[in-house]
């Protein structure tokens, strides 16, 4: 989604949501599914459109592994399950796009959903799964800001130095041992990437991959529609050339065969405190929506926040004496609006490419310190 921003002044943002000061990032995942007893790694990951992955290990050529990975024995332990050698880096999904930088430098991008071992030890109860967002750049001006625009999401970076490697981010979400939904809460990877055509890529056993990494091709699933790799700031391609941009991308990743209906929802968030209701029109993707929250503080701020994830959270501690209890546990800052006559609105507009997309979306009265109902709303 592309919200409006200019409706967020910065010292509240701060005060109530500090973990919110970010530029807008992707949807991230929605569901794991249950861990394998023969890998020890969750079977399939669901992004919040709801396409669904499975842990890409075939031998087909089409999933990219470190090291061989043998036939699967489910009557013998781990490793041996896999003849005694398991690969130690394997993936859900993997994107990866690369440029030319200033002075024949490169410039890659990672998107990943990928398991490992921590520690570095393929053994079992050392299965680790985590998003991996990383950014580098080579021979840009020492000090310069450089905005690198990605398939989910838009990053700012200051180049720390003019050799190799100006720019050098990586983000690790949900490294954890044996704790496989640490990477659903990413800030910067999710949903899944795939090709946009020539699709469905299929082995000799018929299952299907959303993309072959050997081959570079333009992609699909980026929820703002910028399925491209871009960076632009002073002489990022060379000396005047000031924007450099690629839309091939190298993808993995297999599409699940497990037809059963995913794991049911947690249980409904606690009902709304009284006086406060939320409601949106017109509710659908490929244009403008408007938050409306009603029965809030005259004058008062009231902040709109969305999420994917059910269940209770408490915010704003620092604000209110008991804090204020939302029904979603990732919350994001969508914007902030003074309340006039307890009414408040904000609005963004929703790409075409979020049709179907659910989202949770709620609204907090910051002078009453009381929250509204919660939108559990399909675009």
């Amino acid at each position: 989604m592309q919200f409006n921003r200019s409706l967020i002044p910065g010292l509240a943002l701060v005060a109530l949501f500090p973990l919110c000061l970010t530029s807008a990032q992707g949807l991230g995942f929605a569901t794991v599914g249950p861990t394998s007893a023969e890998h020890g790694y969750p079977e399939w990951y669901e992004d919040t459109h709801g396409v669904r992955l499975d842990f890409c290990l075939e031998t087909t050529g089409f999933c990219l592994l470190e090291g061989p990975s043998q036939v699967v024995n489910p009557g013998a332990p781990f490793p041996a399950n896999f003849g005694g050698d398991f690969t130690p880096e394997a993936f859900y999904n993997l994107a990866e796009a690369s440029m030319t930088s200033n002075g024949g430098g490169q410039a890659i991008l990672i998107l990943a959903l990928e398991a490992s071992f921590d520690p570095e030890v393929v053994a079992d109860g050392n299965q680790v799964v985590f998003s991996r967002f990383r950014v580098r750049v080579d021979n840009l001006i020492e000090g310069e800001t450089y905005v690198v625009t990605t398939p989910l999401g838009v990053h700012s970076f200051v180049a720390q130095n003019s050799g190799i490697r100006g720019v050098d981010f990586t983000d690790d979400a949900g490294r954890l041992a044996g704790v496989f939904d640490g990477a659903l809460g990413s800030e910067f990877v999710g949903p899944f990437l795939m090709w946009d055509s020539d699709l469905p890529i299929t082995d000799v056993n018929g299952r299907e991959y959303v993309g072959n990494p050997l081959i570079s091709h333009t992609i699909t699933g980026s929820p703002y529609g910028t399925n491209i790799f871009r960076i632009q700031g002073r002489s990022v391609g060379g000396p005047g050339i000031n924007m450099i941009e690629t839309n091939l991308f190298t993808v993995s990743g297999l599409l699940s065969g497990d037809p059963t209906e995913p794991p049911p929802p947690p249980p409904p968030p606690p009902p709304p405190a009284p006086g406060i209701n939320l409601g949106i029109s017109p509710g659908v993707a490929g244009q403008t929506n408007t938050l409306t929250s009603a029965g809030g503080t005259d004058g008062s701020l009231t902040a709109f926040l969305f999420g994917f994830r059910n269940g209770t959270r408490m915010i704003g501690s620092n604000l209110c004496p008991t804090g204020i209890t939302i029904g979603m546990q990732d919350p994001r800052l969508l914007g902030l609006a003074t309340s006039s006559g307890g009414s408040a609105s904000a609005s963004f507009f929703v790409p075409g490419g979020l049709m179907g997309a659910n989202v949770n979306i709620q609204s907090v009265d910051i002078g009453s310190c009381e929250s509204s109902n919660l939108l559990n709303h399909t675009f």
